[in-house]
Formats: structure tokens, sequence, C-alpha cells
């Protein structure tokens, strides 16, 4: 009777996860949640939706409001910035993670520091830092709307004397 339960629940474990899988990969669309070790999160966290399509025609000013009245009370955003809480934003895009010699990052931020701030980074690292880097120290709980989060990335875009291309769609 027991191994009959424990076939069961296996069998209906397996049909919800097959099921949560296919719907998690048809809401991510192209672009998938990264985890801290860079692998593909199947699926994403709920509520996640990849703003990375939205980049290229998002507003540049509502994201530099927010991220001035949010981001700025731990990062200065400036170029030849100081580091604060968090360590300076100018020229995020692209850059390797742990990229600021004078900053002491988490060990999960370290732990990825072969890795870029690509448009995919900042997108999943923005939804919910404590799950795409878990252990990070960054307190902050996210952004959950999908076109502020495109807002804010391309706005960070614009921190360069030199701003990366633009995603492709």
């Amino acid at each position: 009777m027991r191994i009959y339960r424990l076939a069961k629940t296996a069998a209906c474990a397996a049909v919800v996860l097959a099921l949560g899988l296919s719907a998690g990969m048809a809401q991510a669309g192209t672009y998938h949640y990264i985890k801290e070790n860079g692998k593909f999160m199947v699926p994403p966290p709920a509520g996640w939706t990849s703003s990375v399509p939205l980049i290229a025609t998002a507003n540049v000013a509502k994201g530099e409001a927010y991220a001035k009245s949010t981001c700025g009370a731990c990062h200065t955003l400036n170029e030849g910035g100081g580091t604060r809480f968090g360590p300076n934003l100018w020229n995020i895009v692209d850059r390797p993670h742990a990229h600021i010699t004078s900053f002491n990052y988490s060990s999960a931020i370290k732990s990825m520091k072969m890795r870029p701030w690509s448009y995919q980074e900042l997108d999943s690292f923005l939804f919910a830092p404590q799950i795409h880097a878990p252990g990070t120290r960054m307190p902050f709980a996210g952004i959950k709307d999908t076109q502020t989060r495109a807002d804010v990335i391309a706005y960070l875009r614009t921190l360069s004397n030199h701003p990366k291309p633009l995603p492709k769609k």
C-alpha cells in the first residue's frame, strides 16, 4: 500500500512538474531567468516576464527617476562616483560582476565574476536579487513590474560614455 502511494505521488509530481515547465517556458518567451550559476531557471520565478524585449523602446526618463529615487539610496550613478552601501553603477552594462576592486562584494556576486552584467543578467537580478544571487547583501526586494525594469535598464545603459548596443528583439 505504501509503495502504491509513493508511486502515485511521484506520478502526480511528474505531471505537475511537466505542466510547470511548459508554462514557465511559454511565460519566459525568448529569454530565460538566469540563476546564480549562470544556468536558466525553468520554470522562472512566479510573476517574472523578461523585460529585455522592451528595453529598446523603454522610457529612459522614467528609468532615471526610478533609479535616482530608489537605486540612488545605496548606489552612486555618476562617472567616477564612489561606493555607498552598494557599488557605483556607472558603465554597468556588460561589465563583469564584482568589477570594482575597492568594493567588498558578497561571495554570491564574487562567484559570478567571470560573467558580464548583460541585459539578461540585469533583468534577472533586478527582478529578484535574492533568487538571482542567493546570499547577496543587497537588501532590495526587486522590481516586479516588467516595464519598470526595462525603463531602469534602459537608463543604466545610458550611464556610459559609450553605451552598449540595444538588445535585438
